[in-house]
């Protein structure tokens, strides 16, 4: 019996796709560009929605005048104002904090707070860089403010100085009658200093 003959086929390439596959290649790049112009439009509507979500600062802004704000305590001190908002009804009503103990239920739970307020609001002049003197008119030039945070030990605060952008490394403030100065040795952000 006789062998058959290898048969070798050789396939050229194929020329550009039929117009069938073509149409079919199109279409299909056009879905794929819908679906991405759709998800792109869903995440920018939820991302619009999550940030109506989050509270803003400017939320608890408001208008207070000036003469409603306490600068004492009233004496005697339990003849305080006291507002009670009701859970179940959301209703207000006022009340003196004497009457604090009649309007607490057997289950309630008192959490006192007896941190104090420290005086760490100073308003100064900025003199400058160490090496530089003061304006030419001889005095110190901008108001700075400088809340202090916290010590940091040797005479050092962590302290939140208004306007923080000027106030480089080196740049000195003096408070009130040249009592006090201090100089900035550190530079965090956000107005963050060491001083």
């Amino acid at each position: 019996m006789a062998e058959p003959a290898l048969e070798l086929t050789v396939k050229r390439p194929m020329p550009w796709p039929s117009p069938r596959l073509s149409v079919f290649i199109c279409a299909r790049s056009f879905v794929l560009f819908l679906l991405v112009a759709v998800a792109f439009c869903w995440v920018a509507s939820l991302w619009a929605t999550l940030t109506d979500l989050f509270m803003k600062l400017s939320d608890f802004d408001y208008y207070l005048p000036a003469d409603r704000i306490a600068l004492r305590p009233v004496e005697p001190r339990d003849h305080s104002r006291l507002m009670c908002v009701h859970r179940e009804t959301g209703e207000v009503s006022h009340h003196l904090f004497s009457d604090l103990p009649a309007l607490l239920l057997p289950s309630d739970l008192l959490v006192l707070n007896n941190t104090k307020v420290f005086p760490a609001r100073l308003l100064g002049r900025r003199l400058g860089l160490t090496s530089e003197t003061y304006s030419k008119e001889g005095q110190p030039s901008a108001v700075i403010e400088v809340l202090l945070l916290r010590p940091m030990g040797n005479d050092v605060w962590e302290a939140l100085v208004k306007p923080g952008r000027k106030m480089r490394v080196g740049e000195r403030v003096r408070f009130g009658e040249g009592l006090l100065e201090c100089e900035v040795i550190e530079r965090g952000e956000l107005g963050l200093r060491k001083v």
